[in-house]
């Protein structure tokens, strides 16, 4: 990771900087969709105006660095201030999209029933203590969380797509897995059987305006069921 990310800011800053992005995922998620805002702070920079040439020259060697790696990105511009503070304050207020690639021990064939009553769901409050994963760095707290909407695709009897719309800081993990039993519900306790995931990817990280839209129109929804 440090590898990666030193190459490709090295690609366009020379110096020293700080990268911050609009959130975080583990090393074995993409992300995908729209991508991820970020911002790069340069510390005594040389230089701090640039034409238009120039950035799209950035944004090309930032492309091109290491194509192995899929890694692009769009719409490189000098930020204002205003828009590093804002990057900065909504990083806990954005709501993220996920699909997750997930097998289950329950034979799906036979009880399509529990997919249909989870994609009923909306606004479903979990309870997630830490994860045994983080917990050797993070507080152990329990945390409320949201899931705003939630789809289950049955692939064949055995694997689900799982698509999902949380709150920020929901852990998609352990609610798929229920984290033996530290994250409550989970798509394993309502299944009732194992389920493990194999494959996360990040859809799209939605604005603090469209993530408080959400979960307004689910809950006039809920309120007319």
């Amino acid at each position: 990771y440090q590898r990666r990310v030193h190459g490709y800011a090295n690609s366009f800053v020379d110096g020293l900087y700080k990268f911050h992005s609009s959130g975080r995922e583990d090393l074995d998620v993409r992300m995908l969709g729209k991508g991820r805002p970020f911002v790069v702070e340069v510390s005594d920079p040389h230089i701090v105006k640039f034409s238009a040439d120039e950035i799209n020259q950035m944004e090309h060697n930032v492309n091109n660095y290491d194509k192995e790696s899929r890694i692009t990105i769009s719409g490189l511009h000098v930020a204002s201030r205003s828009e590093f503070e804002t990057l900065m304050s909504e990083i806990d207020k954005r709501s993220k999209a996920y699909r997750c690639v997930v097998w289950v021990g329950r034979d799906l064939d036979k009880d399509q029933s529990r997919l249909d009553s989870i994609n009923a769901k909306k606004e479903l409050v979990i309870q997630q203590k830490t994860p045994v994963r983080v917990l050797h760095r993070r507080t152990l707290l329990t945390r409320p969380k949201t899931i705003h909407k939630i789809s289950c695709e049955k692939i064949n009897k055995h694997w689900i797509v799982v698509d999902v719309v949380t709150s920020s800081g929901a852990y998609v993990k352990e609610f798929v897995t229920g984290d033996l039993g530290r994250t409550h519900p989970s798509i394993a306790s309502m299944l009732e059987c194992r389920a493990e995931i194999i494959q996360l990817d990040v859809m799209d990280i939605f604005s603090t305006e469209f993530s408080a839209q959400i979960s307004n129109e689910n809950e006039n929804e809920n309120e007319e069921d």
